[in-house]
């Protein structure tokens, strides 16, 4: 039931549950993976992934869609722990072939050349499944 609530005001939110945004998906190779192959590694000692895997591309963009602008970083990695959490999203470890990109970035700054520009990425892990990837596109992300 929450999940579906999480959805209904994320629609409202986004205006479509997913859409081919061929120009995103284009940039996304130039800049990550020229073949669309995205390796991920999980979670690092201190909690932090580069990349969340999320139920679908909708979710991944309701994630993005929901981590609103603010002035406080912490308060912004707080509130993309609960959403992500409320979302059944985890940290993502694997190959991942990118198949889709939203455009919209939810940003983080951390201070000077420090940020999170999370993206939502539609995938097919290495099991088959179609999923949504919500991908640290900072070019200072560690």
């Amino acid at each position: 039931m929450l999940r579906r609530l999480f959805l209904l005001s994320a629609l409202a939110l986004t205006g479509s549950p997913a859409f081919a945004d061929p120009a995103a998906l284009a940039e996304f190779k130039a800049l990550f993976a020229a073949d669309g192959v995205l390796q991920l590694w999980g979670q690092d000692d201190k909690g932090y992934s580069g990349g969340w895997v999320c139920p679908d591309f909708a979710v991944a963009r309701t994630v993005v869609a929901l981590l609103q602008p603010g002035d406080d970083p912490k308060a912004k990695d707080l509130a993309f722990a609960r959403i992500r959490t409320k979302a059944g999203c985890s940290a993502a470890k694997g190959q991942f072939q990118v198949t889709d990109a939203a455009s919209d970035l939810a940003m983080v700054n951390w201070g000077y050349e420090a940020e999170d520009a999370w993206q939502a990425l539609q995938a097919t892990d290495s099991a088959g499944r179609v999923v949504g990837l919500v991908f640290n596109a900072s070019p200072y992300a560690p």
